[in-house]
């Protein structure tokens, strides 16, 4: 069957290449068009109350476009000189400051319930508030023009700022940081392939499917987050290279025995389909275990990415075939030897020390496991940003100063003003909180909704809503203000109405809890995935858990540099590295032990391991540093702290994976043959003529 499917393929290579390029004109029209979230809040489940009560507060009184000006050292004249020109930027709707509640004249002593939201130490705060979201040209037009109104002593700071300056960064560096990625990809397949001309094949199809993907999100859905835009197609590149490497080295076997081109591409192609799906399927299910992250940044990336493994697999089927075909007279002529260490020695020395090395791996494994399991994970969104930003950089040294107090909101509807009084006083009174301000504890009770000022009316009350807006003593991650989060959900919030705890340090909380359960829940689900895969691609239950074991063991020794270097891991990328290498890298490992398998058909075990060893590790070294390359090429040219960190992780994660595959793997292969002889339905006998 793969004979006639691979007839068919080669026969119309010319109209699966025409219909390839044809494609390229949606698929470019999809990349032009999709949206770049940036707001990675975004991604958490609607069903949680936070995410519900943000949606309110932002609908409502318009929290998800405002900023905080800060100013210092300014007398309150000059800062209401401010807020007025503050107030005529287009694109500005409102600036919120203490004179909108009260007389700024009046000593600060006699109204420190209202002082409290608007002044820290000698630093006043200005609230500015924008009728459109933060990926509204308006928006960032009118936070430019804010920034060049500032004076020296007076920054613009908050989530909405960042984001601004989180894009910024983003597209710019998006282009050159492609560049570079393929850059040093093209050079080392350059150094690694038999040809000059075979990489850019490479890269035309893969890229291809690249484009593919990324076109296909802006009809799926018509948005992507921004981590996912900065490395699905460098990742996707680094991870599928094997599949053309497997087809090209197939194809080169087959003409070196005088087949004709077609000939040789149906047997290649023939003999290669079945290696380059079931290599997909790990890559794939890693992906798929990534996308059922409750956080759904994770569903983002991980479902983009096993698409595009997918779209990979498809395009080096029915593409590169037809490259390979045409370009094969400038292939020959532009040949030139691969410049790979000598591999000779390798297989006889696993072969030689292979107790020794058996005895490395379990007590490299041992501290391995014992860093990643007491890593110090961060789950604090301000770390995904890079702290070189000016919003960031403010943010700091307002911290650093003032002590700056993070706040929580409380959304309520239908409550008499009197219960949303009592709510007020009982909040107060939870350790942990510093002040609150509500509609009623700033205008009273028995005010009319005529005399309030709308300053106030469209800060605090809308449509039957009420907001109140809570002030922390302490940062929203400690302990006392962790208890206090609780305190108020268990005692204060009542199921049977509809109230809301939300806010920026409520919602970060609600994650840190939510990603708690998904670092053990999607490590279970990857290595069950990934396993039962190979279990049944080698019909064993011993083989499964010796390959997940070694590329575990190099997960486990990645993550651990970051414990014994007394740094910590932001969360995504502890749980977004192990799925990604364990999925991406299983394949050497799978690649090994298919040729150990096949070996041992012929030769008794120590001569199998050596041949096989002998024979993947270039194929492993090359796949290994293509990824690696593509990694580095996103790390270096990107300043998003997620990103870069992602991107070096698993740069120096393909490293490490390639040394367990060539070093560690066939050691314990070789002494566990017994074992797989006995628990696997294909595995060669050990009474086999030739052993």
């Amino acid at each position: 069957m793969m004979q006639k499917f691979a007839t068919f393929v080669v026969r119309n290579r010319i109209l699966f290449l025409a219909l390839a390029l044809l494609l390229c004109i949606p698929a470019a029209y999809g990349v032009a068009n999709v949206a770049i979230e940036y707001d990675l809040l975004t991604y958490l489940p609607n069903s949680l109350n936070s995410i519900q009560g943000l949606n309110i507060l932002n609908r409502e009184f318009g929290f998800s476009s405002t900023a905080n000006v800060v100013v210092r050292d300014c007398p309150e004249w000059q800062v209401q000189e401010l807020k007025q020109c503050l107030e005529q930027v287009e694109g500005v709707s409102g600036v919120f400051w203490l004179s909108d509640i009260s007389d700024y004249t009046i000593p600060k002593e006699y109204q420190q319930d209202m002082v409290d939201q608007f002044y820290r130490g000698d630093a006043t705060i200005l609230q500015v508030a924008f009728p459109t979201g933060s990926s509204s040209p308006e928006t960032r037009k009118a936070v430019n023009e804010i920034k060049g109104v500032l004076t020296e002593n007076q920054d613009i700071i908050g989530t909405m700022v960042t984001t601004l300056e989180v894009q910024e960064v983003s597209e710019k560096e998006k282009i050159p940081m492609l560049l570079v990625a393929v850059a040093l990809v093209i050079g080392v397949l350059l150094i690694t392939m038999p040809s000059v001309i075979t990489p850019f094949l490479f890269l035309l199809t893969l890229g291809l499917s690249i484009l593919y993907n990324m076109g296909l999100v802006y009809f799926m859905g018509g948005r992507m987050s921004y981590i996912t835009s900065s490395v699905v197609a460098a990742l996707q590149l680094g991870v599928t290279m094997d599949y053309c490497i497997f087809l090209l080295h197939r194809f080169e076997e087959e003409t070196s025995r005088g087949l004709n081109l077609e000939d040789a591409m149906v047997k290649a192609l023939s003999r290669t389909i079945t290696a380059i799906i079931s290599s997909s399927l790990t890559t794939v299910a890693g992906f798929i275990a990534l996308g059922l992250m409750k956080v759904e940044i994770g569903a983002d990336l991980g479902f983009t990415m096993a698409r595009g493994v997918f779209i990979s697999v498809i395009t080096t089927i029915f593409v590169l075939p037809s490259l390979l075909i045409v370009c094969a007279p400038l292939i020959k002529k532009l040949r030139h030897r691969p410049l790979l260490p000598a591999f000779s020695r390798l297989g006889r020395m696993v072969s030689r020390f292979r107790i020794p090395i058996f005895i490395l791996l379990i007590m490299i494994a041992i501290p391995a496991w014992y860093g990643q399991s007491n890593l110090e994970v961060s789950y604090d969104m301000e770390r995904s940003f890079p702290q070189s930003l000016p919003s960031m950089q403010a943010l700091s040294r307002f911290r650093e100063k003032y002590d700056l107090a993070d706040s929580a909101n409380l959304i309520t509807k239908g409550l008499e003003p009197w219960e949303t009084l009592a709510l007020d006083q009982q909040i107060r009174s939870i350790p942990g909180i510093r002040s609150t301000s509500s509609f009623f504890s700033l205008v009273g009770s028995g005010i009319p909704d005529i005399f309030v000022p709308s300053a106030v009316s469209d800060r605090f009350y809308s449509n039957d809503y009420y907001n109140m807006s809570i002030t922390l003593q302490e940062k929203s991650n400690s302990p006392v203000s962790e208890a206090a989060y609780e305190e108020i959900r268990q005692s204060v919030i009542k199921p049977d109405q509809e109230m809301y705890l939300t806010g920026q340090a409520i919602i970060d909380y609600d994650m840190r809890q939510l990603c708690k359960k998904d670092l053990t829940f999607i490590d279970w689900i990857s290595v069950l995935a990934v396993g039962l895969i190979i279990a049944l691609a080698f019909r064993s239950l011993s083989i499964p858990v010796l390959l997940v074991f070694i590329i575990q063991v190099a997960i486990w020794i990645n993550k651990s540099f970051a414990f014994y270097a007394g740094n910590n891991m932001y969360y995504f990328s502890v749980i977004a590295l192990g799925t990604i290498q364990l999925g991406s890298t299983v394949d050497y490992a799978i690649l090994m032990t298919t040729r150990f398998q096949e070996e041992r058909l012929n030769y008794p075990p120590r001569v199998a391991i050596t041949r096989a060893t002998n024979e993947c590790a270039s194929s492993i070294f090359t796949s290994a540093l293509t990824l690696c390359a593509a990694m580095i090429g996103i790390g270096l040219m990107n300043s998003l702290t997620l990103v870069k960190e992602l991107a070096m992780l698993l740069a120096r994660g393909s490293i490490i994976s390639m040394l367990a595959v060539s070093i560690l793997l066939p050691a314990a292969l070789l002494l566990l043959d017994p074992v797989f002889s006995i628990t696997s339905l294909k595995w060669p006998s050990r009474k086999n003529p030739k052993a």
